[in-house]
């Protein structure tokens, strides 16, 4: 079970055994509901993460997606403490117009990424993000990334970057994700692990 059949090369007899990877899919699933809390993702197996949230459908102009860390493993806590550090760069055209803005905080409570909601549920948004090496204690979480998002009225590109001044030896292990309004929304996501 979960093995694969590999050839020792020549001569030799045929074996089963684990397939070792480079690039591996830890998590994924569908959300609905508030929050979406990923647990026990990041480990001491991989340096380095790829996540991806998709299909994100928010119900309301107003809304907009953030994220906080987690430590724990698989019974997680959530940091809320005021370290969240960002800068969101958007920019966007509509009918009329193009212009670029953006969001930044020091010491807040959790980290904003982008661009505000979509009530269309056929014009979702999607996230991707490298985070590097999350699980480390001897390093500061740093995440980069690429929010695109897409209403009736405008299309947009944001780009951030984030970090946390919680003492580098917290290890972090998962992900919250939420709407700042609180209401419920829905998406897909996958996590991958990495080694390089």
């Amino acid at each position: 079970a979960s093995q694969v059949l590999q050839s020792g090369g020549a001569g030799a007899n045929p074996s089963w055994g684990t397939v070792s990877s480079d690039f591996v899919k830890i998590a994924s699933g569908n959300h609905s509901g508030t929050a979406l809390v990923i647990d026990n993702c990041f480990t001491a197996d991989y340096t380095h993460y790829k996540f991806y949230l998709y299909n994100a459908c928010m119900d309301g102009d107003s809304s907009y997606l953030r994220f906080q860390l987690r430590s724990g493993g698989s019974s997680g806590t959530t940091s809320s403490a005021s370290e969240y550090r960002f800068r969101t760069k958007m920019n966007y055209r509509n009918s009329g117009s193009a212009a670029d803005t953006g969001e930044h905080a020091w010491n807040d409570s959790s980290f904003r990424i982008g661009w505000n909601g979509s009530p269309n549920s056929t014009k979702a948004q999607h996230v991707e993000m490298y985070l590097d090496d999350p699980y480390s204690n001897t390093i500061k979480f740093m995440a980069t990334g690429i929010h695109g998002h897409l209403r009736d009225d405008d299309v947009a590109v944001a780009t951030f970057a984030a970090t946390n001044d919680t003492a580098q030896t917290t290890r972090w292990t998962g992900l919250r994700w939420y709407v700042n309004s609180g209401n419920s929304w829905t998406a897909k996501y996958a996590v991958y692990g990495m080694k390089v």
